[in-house]
């Protein structure tokens, strides 16, 4: 998981893929995979921390689903 940082000051998450997954809407192999989850980069307030807290898990979850069809499409 990384982390891009945007001219608004917020993070933008995505994934490296190694090696490179097709994507079926561009119809092209790629490394890489925007999630569309957005961090704030200094968090004031107690709402902020949360929603951070909730991309992060969100994150997390997506990155577990990929590495487990992965991981299924090498032992079929």
């Amino acid at each position: 998981m990384r982390a891009k940082k945007l001219a608004s000051g917020k993070l933008l998450l995505y994934m490296d893929n190694y090696p490179p997954v097709w994507n079926p809407q561009k119809k092209v192999l790629t490394t890489r995979e925007h999630l569309k989850l957005y961090l704030y980069s200094q968090p004031g307030t107690d709402l902020e921390k949360k929603e951070n807290e909730l991309s992060r898990e969100m994150a997390e979850k997506i990155f577990l689903k990929r590495m487990k069809a992965f991981m299924l499409d090498e032992n079929d």
